[in-house]
């Protein structure tokens, strides 16, 4: 009987579905002048929970309907293909948001760094009004090294998940990294497990922001551990956003 080498059957079945993918153009300019583009299917699936459900609007909302005549600056961690900070630049648009938004992307994978990059650069906004940089690094240690693992479907790519291709990645040290800057008004964290490790690692960091909203993933952290961390440094104030068996999304911020 005949064989069936699946494991090479799912890399032609993933090829395809990224020719087919290309194939259909799915790339458009909103009314705010946002540029999305839908790659392959877990960009599908990403661009659904970020623009379709609006997963991050309560934050997001919130965030742009702040009292302050200062510029915001916003974290992104595991900034992706830059969804998420899309949003916002989409939603600061058509609410017409005076304020300077200073948005501080960090991406483990250099190649999603330079996708982030490419679709912020074809945007066009009629105003600057979000200005967005990503560096590459990972998030959780203060230095060193660590081997993050390409997945399929990179959403889902991480230190913990070791199967796919490794790539050897620095460590950026977020105290370095946002030492001049006097308070993060949002910070959101979808790390694919390392949320532990970086709320254990970095009070300083946290004690300097005001909300924060985290893609918890059970099965490599503790989230009760990670949400006692967080109302340790004074993040009294706790929804959640959305929860199954996989992952929750949660927001706290301080009163």
């Amino acid at each position: 009987m005949m064989k069936l080498n699946l494991p090479g059957m799912r890399r032609i079945n993933d090829r395809l579905w990224r020719y087919a993918y290309r194939f259909a153009g799915l790339r458009w300019h909103l009314s705010s002048g946002v540029f999305v583009e839908v790659a392959n299917p877990i960009e599908w699936i990403i661009y659904n929970d970020i623009f379709a459900d609006g997963d991050y609007d309560v934050p997001l909302t919130e965030l742009l309907e702040r009292k302050t005549d200062r510029p915001l600056t916003v974290a992104d961690l595991g900034a992706n293909v830059g969804f998420f900070s899309l949003r916002l630049a989409h939603l600061a648009a058509v609410r017409s948001f005076a304020n300077q938004v200073n948005v501080e992307g960090i991406e483990g994978c250099r190649a999603l760094c330079d996708v982030a990059r490419q679709r912020w650069s074809a945007c066009r906004f009629s105003e600057g009004r979000v200005a967005f940089c990503v560096t590459h690094g990972l998030i959780g240690k203060k230095s060193g090294t660590d081997e993050i693992f390409h997945q399929p479907l990179h959403g889902m790519n991480s230190t913990f998940r070791k199967n796919g291709r490794g790539e050897l990645v620095s460590y950026v040290d977020l105290s370095a990294h946002f030492a001049n800057v006097e308070r993060i008004d949002l910070l959101k964290c979808d790390i694919e497990g390392s949320e532990q490790r970086f709320f254990e690692t970095y009070p300083d960091v946290l004690t300097k922001t005001h909300a924060v909203v985290v893609e918890f993933h059970p099965e490599f952290c503790d989230p009760a551990i990670c949400i006692g961390l967080l109302k340790d440094a004074g993040f009294t104030k706790h929804r959640v956003l959305s929860k199954d068996r996989q992952f929750s999304l949660e927001y706290l911020w301080k009163a």
